[in-house]
């Protein structure tokens, strides 16, 4: 069996499963083909028709038992495979956290928010971060900036303290926790929040874990705005190299950074 082949019949068993998708692909054979290239070891933008050798029974089972478990437990793929993408940028990711996709990081991407700031901001605010990946794209866009990351849970400033340390961004977001919606403790050019956005009713239908785990966030925004319909799961999802390859705006500001750290 080729790499092709076994994409193919990965995609087929996600298919015949119904698995649902919209956690950072769109389509079955997107997800069949993350979780193969990931299991390999082969980078996500692998053109698996350059792969015509046929691979190890090892690597074929390997992969198999792969996609069979998420089948079988129905987690998204960047839970087993502890990583998730936002404008080309990864992120590590685990059940402690929400699987990240959002449009501000598109927004950040693309500049376009620039055109609202002036000067560029120095002090940035991320409500709500979650595992950090806006305030680790906010570091990136804006390299002269100090980042705040807080969040309600301890569990997921945990893994945002592991991204800010991936991406070499430790002295510049310092992460904190809060309860829920409380005033800031300092002043700030730019604040970000993506906080979670789904209604009552979807509350209600969330295993008892999460659950509970949404409960006191939900809560103390209710208090703030009312609850909106919850969107389609496509919508900002699609974010893996495959389907979202860097920007050109956030190529221009992710080499400003990557400069400036070299600098």
């Amino acid at each position: 069996m080729t790499l092709a082949e076994l994409m193919a019949q990965g995609c087929q068993m996600l298919q015949s499963s119904a698995v649902a998708l919209g956690q950072g692909t769109l389509e079955m054979a997107d997800e069949a083909a993350w979780l193969v290239l990931w299991r390999l070891g082969l980078p996500l933008d692998t053109d698996p028709q350059m792969h015509i050798d046929p691979l190890s029974v090892e690597q074929i089972q390997s992969c198999l038992t792969l996609l069979q478990q998420r089948i079988d437990q129905r987690l998204p793929s960047a839970y087993l495979t502890r990583e998730a993408w936002l404008q080309g940028v990864d992120f590590y990711v685990d059940e402690r956290s929400i699987v990240p996709r959002s449009l501000i990081a598109e927004v950040l991407a693309l500049q376009s928010i620039d055109l609202f700031l002036s000067p560029a901001p120095h002090s940035i605010l991320d409500l709500c971060t979650g595992n950090g990946s806006l305030a680790v794209l906010a570091a990136m866009a804006y390299p002269d900036a100090l980042i705040e990351g807080s969040d309600i849970s301890t569990d997921a400033l945990a893994v945002a303290r592991i991204n800010g340390e991936r991406h070499g961004l430790s002295h510049r977001i310092e992460w904190r926790a809060v309860a829920g919606l409380a005033p800031p403790l300092g002043q700030y050019d730019l604040i970000l929040c993506n906080p979670p956005y789904v209604n009552e009713h979807s509350m209600q239908q969330l295993p008892h874990g999460w659950r509970s785990r949404w409960h006191g966030l939900y809560s103390a925004l209710a208090r703030w705005c009312p609850p909106t319909p919850e969107p389609p799961w496509g919508v900002g999802a699609g974010n893996w190299p495959r389907a979202r390859p860097f920007r050109r705006g956030f190529s221009m500001a992710f080499a400003h950074w990557a400069e400036h750290q070299r600098r």
